[in-house]
């Protein structure tokens, strides 16, 4: 399994590799968190789109519609 190759090929790094693929690793984790920050951020600023017609979700629940025919056969 993936688990079983990829353990040893983390234990043989010297301890200079292990620290550059940490910091590898971290700095692709902040990067992303910035990245869905800033998303979020222009969300917040660029403000609420014109809200399109959309139904009642009561009418939506209280429309009676037939149930799908199926084919036999």
């Amino acid at each position: 399994s993936f688990l079983r190759r990829i353990h040893p090929a983390i234990m043989a790094l010297s301890l200079w590799e292990g620290c550059a693929v940490a910091f590898g690793c971290g700095i692709g984790v902040l990067l992303h968190m910035f990245w869905v920050m800033s998303v979020l951020v222009y969300r917040t600023i660029r403000g609420e789109r014109a809200e399109e017609v959309t139904l009642d979700h009561r009418y939506i629940m209280m429309q009676r519609t037939p149930p799908p025919e199926v084919s036999r056969g």
